[in-house]
Order: C-alpha cells, then structure tokens, then sequence
C-alpha cells in the first residue's frame, strides 16, 4: 500500500489500484487534537504516528492499518469516520477489522453497511 499526496487528496493505493481519496481540508478539519485523544487515549503514540499507521505507511509492533481504522469505527461517530475511513478501504480490510471491534452494535451496524452498499456509495 503506498499513499500519494497533493494539495488537493490524499490517495490511497494498494497492488496499483486507487482505494480512496481524502481531502486534505476535511482530514485536517477532523484529525484534530481533540479528535486524536479520543482515538488513542489509552496509548503513548504520537499524532504523527498514528496519521502513519491509519493511512497504512507505518505499523507500530501490533499497531497497523486495521488497528487504526478500528479505533476511529469505535470511537467516532459514523460520519466522522467515513469521512477519516475512504468507504474502499473499510471494505478491502473488512475480513481483518471486523475481529479488531468490541462493540457488537458497531460492528454489526458495519457489516450490514457493506452488505447493503457492496460498491461505494460515495461514487
């Protein structure tokens, strides 16, 4: 997986296929300090770090890419984390991700997501 940057996304790609985009601004506007504490307060991991991991350029010992998107589905509202997540990325990894959630609710409320919508509904 490798992740290139402009200023105006943030791609992200795995084996040469594109499998989402962010926005710079809105990624910015959502992985703020507050946003970054509610995510790894129980952690001593930079923001930095975890931007790394989250998009999949880094792994800290048992910290990777599924670990990263896992607190941000537990911790976030739906929203929120869609707009952190790219839809193509959440369900590539889904089959590693799943077994990462403690909330059953959370969990079953994305299955049945990617069940209901198996291509992006973001277009």
């Amino acid at each position: 997986m490798f992740v290139k940057t402009n200023r105006t996304c943030i791609c992200i790609y795995r084996d040469g296929a594109r499998l989402g985009i962010l926005s710079p601004i809105i990624y910015n506007y959502l992985m703020t300090q507050d946003t970054y504490k509610k995510l790894v307060w129980d952690y001593q991991l930079s923001q930095d770090d975890f931007n790394s991991i989250l998009l999949g350029e880094k792994k800290v010992g048992t910290f990777d890419q599924d670990w990263a998107i896992s607190r941000i589905l537990e911790n976030l509202n739906y929203y929120d984390a869609m707009a952190l997540v790219p839809y193509a990325t959440l369900r590539e990894r889904w089959a590693f991700i799943k077994g990462k959630l403690f909330n059953s609710a959370i969990k079953d409320g994305y299955e049945f997501l990617l069940q209901r919508y198996p291509v992006s509904i973001a277009g």
